[in-house]
């Protein structure tokens, strides 16, 4: 989940970071275009053509921090986001680096390194409704910890504030984080609960991808609990969904619980 949802992080990111500085680049704003357009090999190419335009700008590294990051060229994306906080300038400029290297350590499995990141962007967001996304992050870390009870607290914080701020799509995908935590922590009551509310809200908004998780969530559930047939129901339905919208990640991590789901009817 981690690694596909940072595509709409971009898509919000290239937006506001060039809404927030005084002009645009052309090789970078190349750069975040050819990111958005999924074609990162050449990202990487007009990247390094703007770093070595531009060697003190941020925007530069980032980019090519983030096509690094994308073609599974870690080490690379690593170095190049350090040159990227080392340019930084501004609060909000660091959030966004620390973030992504939050990211990076997460889907590395150092879950150290990854909570210490999103720890850091969350110390320099002013504005609470921010700290949503990066509630959900920590959240996600613990969870991946096995400390169940420390990600329903940060879940609980993101909740509040989505509530607080009428934000009906962060809401959603709060309680849908929330559900599955549950989950894993054999409340099914409460798994329940909160699954089919957030699929249903997030059905609202027709936020295709977040219902395929719904979906693949409330199969696992089913699986939990030995209920195979409803279990490879809702697996299906996210299937379908995540091979519509080409969510390659959850598609594969489905595709291996319905394949395993069979073998046990046999």
């Amino acid at each position: 989940m981690v690694k596909k949802s940072i595509h709409f992080f971009l898509i919000f990111l290239f937006l506001f970071l060039f809404k927030n500085n005084a002009f645009a680049i052309d090789e970078i704003q190349e750069c975040f275009n050819y990111i958005n357009a999924q074609d990162y090999n050449r990202a990487i190419s007009v990247g390094q053509k703007a770093v070595n335009l531009y060697p003190a700008s941020h925007l530069a590294y980032f980019c090519l921090g983030e096509a690094y990051y994308l073609t599974g060229e870690i080490s690379n994306a690593i170095e190049t986001l350090k040159k990227a906080e080392q340019y930084s300038s501004s609060d909000s400029d660091l959030i966004h680096v620390y973030n992504l290297l939050g990211l990076i350590y997460h889907n590395k499995g150092e879950l150290d390194k990854a909570l210490s990141h999103y720890e850091q962007s969350l110390n320099l967001k002013t504005n609470e409704k921010d700290k949503i996304p990066a509630y959900n992050n920590i959240a996600n870390i613990y969870s991946d910890k096995g400390d169940l009870k420390k990600a329903i607290e940060y879940l609980q914080k993101a909740m509040d504030i989505s509530e607080k701020y009428d934000d009906y799509q962060s809401f959603a995908q709060v309680e849908i984080n929330l559900g599955n935590t549950y989950r894993k922590m054999k409340d099914f009551d409460n798994a329940q609960n909160y699954l089919f509310d957030g699929l249903k809200r997030i059905q609202k908004i027709g936020d295709t991808f977040w219902e395929g998780i719904a979906y693949k969530c409330i199969g696992f559930m089913y699986m939990d609990q030995g209920n195979k047939t409803p279990a490879e129901q809702y697996l299906n339905k996210a299937l379908e969904i995540f091979k519509s919208i080409g969510a390659q990640k959850e598609l594969e991590e489905v595709s291996r619980s319905i394949t395993w789901l069979k073998s046990q009817s046999k």
